[in-house]
């Protein structure tokens, strides 16, 4: 299911493009502080984005003139990526890297349409739509032919076993079933170990009300060796092997964004736990992790063969950082509701 901007029309551009406009968003879904370095999805549908042959104005064949600037010169632009693009229906879905989004008043960038100079992609190259405190980026675009390829520069793509595309709520999506079983892997993955800052989050739609590791990452022999997101019996946790974090949470089957930050020693000190934005309050098995990096997984136990996962992965990206309770508000909302999140006016 693609979700659409909110899309009011002008006519005119400039700097040699058909058409330019504004992409606003609404700092009222932004919290109470300012979240620096964020990456921004926007999801657009409009007639200006149909190939000129489709009665469009875009006249590159891949979309390239298609672009996001700064300002309304559209100098700088900015880095982004694109998980999507139709040319016949007008959908344009692309993840870009805002210097400043700020809660007090409106954040606004730019985009340009329609523009035969541009034969290239102008978004920056692989990884620059996210912060660098982003180790990896998993938004599995497509929906017909699964993409477990990191967006991030640092090239953590997934091997996969069983694990099949889908539609997701924001273009493709990893589907996971616990019968075959399907898992996405690797091995020895860059990731925050021991008791080292991190922040993980995950876009998930779940399938069955059974006992099951959506995803996470380190190994299975115990003492707080890994950092995963479980759920069993109306409950989610922050699973961390002998350790956890957990709230109750009344299983549905409707799309779910859950953001886990830890910032060092004891889970009941360092580790906190957002859901649809919101902070959870907790119960904890306490201890002080020790996470390794034998393997990130996703539908199942990192470094096990059990209790899998049925449900849908849209996005999944981990930082090393701790991000705060206004990034969780702001993340959950723009890829939640990203329709009352920004409005583009084309």
């Amino acid at each position: 299911m693609i979700i659409p901007g909110v899309l009011c029309f002008s006519t005119g551009g400039g700097n040699g493009f058909t058409s330019t406009g504004t992409i606003t968003i609404n700092h009222t879904k932004c919290g109470t502080a300012d979240s620096a370095n964020f990456t921004v999805m926007v999801s657009i549908t409009n007639t200006k984005l149909k190939t000129v042959a489709n009665g469009g104005q875009v006249t590159n064949a891949s979309g390239f003139d298609i672009v996001l600037g700064s300002n309304s010169s559209l100098s700088p632009l900015l880095n982004w990526t694109v998980k999507f693009w139709d040319g016949t229906a007008g959908t344009w879905i692309a993840y870009a890297l805002l210097p400043n989004v700020t809660h007090a008043v409106d954040t606004v960038f730019n985009i340009g349409v329609g523009n035969s100079s541009i034969t290239t992609f102008q978004g920056g190259t692989t990884g620059v739509a996210f912060p660098s405190d982003y180790l990896l980026a998993y938004l599995f675009p497509d929906g017909s032919t699964l993409n477990a390829n990191d967006s991030t520069a640092n090239a953590q793509n997934l091997t996969n076993s069983l694990t099949n595309p889908a539609a997701g709520l924001i273009d493709g999506c990893a589907s996971f079933n616990s019968a075959s079983p399907s898992v996405l892997n690797l091995l020895t993955p860059n990731v925050p170990t021991g008791s080292s800052p991190r922040s993980v989050s995950i876009l998930f739609q779940m399938g069955a009300n059974q006992t099951q590791e959506l995803g996470g990452f380190g190994d299975n022999a115990g003492l707080g060796d890994r950092f995963a997101t479980f759920y069993t019996l109306n409950t989610l946790y922050c699973e961390c092997s002998t350790f956890n974090g957990n709230f109750p949470w009344t299983f549905d089957t409707n799309w779910h964004h859950m953001l886990m930050t830890y910032s060092g020693g004891f889970l009941s000190t360092g580790l906190t736990i957002y859901f649809d934005g919101v902070a959870q309050p907790l119960s904890f098995v306490d201890g002080t992790l020790n996470t390794t990096n034998a393997e990130i997984k996703f539908g199942g136990i990192p470094g096990a063969f059990v209790l899998n996962f049925t449900g849908l992965i849209n996005e999944y990206r981990l930082s090393n950082v701790v991000k705060t309770a206004s990034w969780a508000i702001t993340e959950a909302n723009n890829l939640l509701n990203v329709s009352t999140f920004l409005t583009v006016v084309l």
